[in-house]
């Protein structure tokens, strides 16, 4: 048990890191988006900042589909305006408010959105609740390779009329 609550602070951490880079990285990509859709740019008239986070078990990861997959599109408003990044880098006042319940165990620090969403809402354990901390199966031990994508995707449309403009 112990070597698992190790697996699972080493993962703790490793996710709080990525959900902080994923946070700056599409707040780079918001302030470009809108500078090029309301500066001079003639191509960009949407845009779209998506992040992805894949988990892979004991696999080649090109040959290999996802065990689970979180994501989430990111909005000017809500994410430069209003500093809401939807869970990721949650209040940081030290609560463990993503604990999945008594039955959990307690790590070193907080978990992290990234790991609660990893426990609650992917395949990798029995049923739709946890009921104790030995029923989460040994599928999420087997992860052996998490894959990060922050996802700019700079867009135009073009309406076309009747005649042809």
């Amino acid at each position: 048990m112990e070597d698992k609550i190790t697996f699972l602070n080493n993962l703790n951490r490793e996710l709080k890191v990525i959900e902080q880079q994923i946070v700056e990285r599409a707040i780079a990509c918001l302030h470009i988006a809108e500078a090029r859709l309301k500066g001079d740019d003639l191509f960009t008239t949407d845009y779209e900042v998506e992040a992805r986070v894949a988990y892979y078990l004991n696999t080649e990861i090109e040959a290999a589909e996802p065990v689970y997959t979180y994501w989430h599109n990111f909005r000017y408003k809500d994410t430069i305006i209003d500093k809401d990044y939807y869970m990721l880098l949650d209040n940081g006042n030290g609560t463990d408010c993503f604990r999945e319940g008594r039955n959990m165990p307690e790590l070193e620090a907080p978990y992290c959105y990234l790991l609660h969403d990893l426990i609650d809402h992917s395949n990798l354990k029995p049923g739709n609740n946890i009921v104790d901390f030995e029923r989460l199966g040994d599928k999420i031990y087997d992860i052996d390779c998490i894959w990060v994508d922050v996802i700019y995707k700079d867009q135009r449309e073009v309406r076309i009329n009747g005649d042809g403009i």
